[in-house]
């Protein structure tokens, strides 16, 4: 992996994980998380430690919310026009990945919107129409 990387960076609503998300060109990235919990003081003094949960750049992966260690992803992995899935930090293999909203043959997941602490706004775009529904978060 040669070139210039681009880093998207997201803090967790709840202020307890950093993810980074470093991503060569327009597509496919990587995912590592640090525990912005164990801080001393709750400050950064020095390098955090990440721990990588996706360690090869073949799919798009964004941080949407989570519930405790329990971490929601869009991600076009398996899903040409993307999924949610749900992540435990515990056990963040892909064989434990469990999908909360399934990808569609022909809406695209845009984007997906914590809202009220318990639900979801999810947009799908199906042509050029642009469909909202509301979800209660697993």
């Amino acid at each position: 992996m040669n070139g210039i990387y681009f880093r998207h960076v997201d803090v967790s609503d709840d202020g307890e994980y950093l993810f980074v998300m470093p991503q060569e060109g327009c597509k496919d990235n990587l995912l590592y998380y640090s525990r912005l919990a164990d801080l001393s003081g709750g400050k950064i003094t020095g390098k955090l430690e990440l721990i990588q949960l996706v360690h090869k750049m073949e799919a798009e992966y964004q941080y949407v919310a989570n519930n405790g260690r329990v971490v929601f992803l869009r991600t076009n992995k398996d899903a040409p026009n993307y999924q949610l899935i749900a992540m435990n930090l515990d056990r963040p293999e892909l064989q434990h990945w469990r999908s909360v909203l399934r990808g569609h043959d022909k809406d695209v997941l845009d984007w997906v919107a914590p809202i009220a602490g318990d639900k979801m706004v999810v947009c799908y775009i199906r042509d050029v129409t642009v469909s909202y529904i509301l979800y209660l978060l697993p």
